[in-house]
């Protein structure tokens, strides 16, 4: 069984130049919304060296199960890379959310350190790995 739910996942990648491309996405999605468990929102991780990663789960309710179990064992994977202040959401940020009721998880790279995106994927991936099973 626990096979079957593997094979049957898909994840998928897009890459947007900026709100233009995301308000494209919201009309011409690669898949059915319905199908859909989690938007990432990678747009301001910009920095290959950061601070900090400011994080926002705000879109991902209780309602939400998966996203919110995802961000939940995100923050509790990333304890060193997370940041305690919450990033702060523009209307485009909630874009996926309003417009396409995806449950949205927003990431934000600050100032320059000793932390990296090496970092960043590893929580994540270790992270999505955990939420397959």
């Amino acid at each position: 069984k626990a096979q079957e739910a593997r094979i049957n996942r898909t994840i998928v990648f897009a890459f947007f130049d900026g709100s233009e491309g995301l308000d494209h996405y919201t009309q011409h999605a690669l898949m059915q919304n319905k199908k859909v468990n989690l938007y990432l929102d990678l747009t301001e991780v910009d920095s290959d060296h950061f601070a900090e990663l400011q994080f926002s789960d705000e879109l991902a309710p209780i309602s939400r199960y998966y996203g919110f179990i995802f961000s939940n064992q995100f923050k509790s994977n990333g304890k060193a890379l997370v940041a305690e202040k919450r990033m702060l959401l523009s209307d485009e940020d909630r874009l996926m959310f309003v417009s396409e009721g995806l449950t949205t998880l927003n990431f934000k790279t600050v100032g320059s350190g000793k932390l990296t995106l090496k970092d960043f994927g590893k929580t994540f991936v270790k992270t999505l790995i955990e939420n397959t099973y």
